[in-house]
């Protein structure tokens, strides 16, 4: 079970057998680090997941000091779970979030009504890319 924190959100996405299961935004979660953590214990609940993957926060260059304590939150909680924690480094194979989204979307089609759309760079960033960043580490580790 991934988890990606971006401004103002929290996304996860839940994978059973390199298959979507569930995908959710929550911007209650990136309140605040104890809202981050009643949000990933009720999904840990809900899911039982035996991983769960964030971003390392040391190789996360573009993530604020808020950002980093609601993924420090989110490791914190699913270890207090006794549940896996992988801290993977955010790769880069795309040459920008969209096309990388674009991309999941052609392995997972059932986000297609989740693809963001390419902004101007006057836009504010779109709200369902945090689902992409979160659905990118797990992809991470399933095999090609």
């Amino acid at each position: 079970m991934p988890f990606a924190v971006a401004s103002g959100r929290v996304g996860s996405v839940v994978l059973s057998d390199a298959t979507l299961i569930d995908w959710r935004i929550s911007d209650k979660a990136a309140d605040s680090p104890t809202r981050a953590t009643t949000y990933v214990t009720k999904l840990m609940n809900e899911y039982r997941p035996t991983i769960v993957v964030v971003e390392e926060i040391g190789l996360a260059r573009r993530k604020g000091a808020r950002t980093c304590a609601l993924i420090t939150a989110i490791s914190a909680a699913a270890e207090q779970r006794d549940v896996t924690t992988i801290a993977l480094p955010r790769e880069r194979r795309h040459p920008n979030k969209y096309a990388e989204a674009a991309a999941l979307v052609a392995r997972f089609p059932e986000l297609a009504p989740w693809q963001p759309p390419q902004r101007c760079f006057y836009d504010s960033e779109p709200r369902n890319t945090v689902l992409f960043e979160a659905l990118s580490l797990a992809v991470q580790l399933l095999p090609e």
